[in-house]
């Protein structure tokens, strides 16, 4: 990845988690997905952030989604992932 883009997006993950807004989570999920070690690990320190401003439910859904899509592991279309059921 070009060193640039990787500052650019790392700098918008810090921002997102800053910012305490539910509404990054979409754009957070994007990011952990990154192949940058760098933008994934700040993009998860960011939705941990936003565990309080966002349902945490859906700020964990999304980054699991995202992580099994970065491990190559498929997910059924209407599986459940409501970690409260494990």
């Amino acid at each position: 990845m070009n060193r640039q883009i990787e500052k650019r997006l790392a700098a918008r993950a810090v921002e997102l988690g800053r910012a305490g807004l539910g509404v990054g989570l979409a754009e957070l999920a994007g990011l952990v997905k990154k192949e940058s070690v760098e933008v994934r690990r700040l993009a998860v320190s960011a939705v941990g952030k936003l565990a309080g401003a966002a349902d945490c439910q859906q700020a964990v859904e999304k980054l699991l989604k995202a992580m099994f899509i970065l491990l190559n592991i498929k997910i059924e279309k209407n599986h459940d992932l409501d970690i409260r059921k494990v």
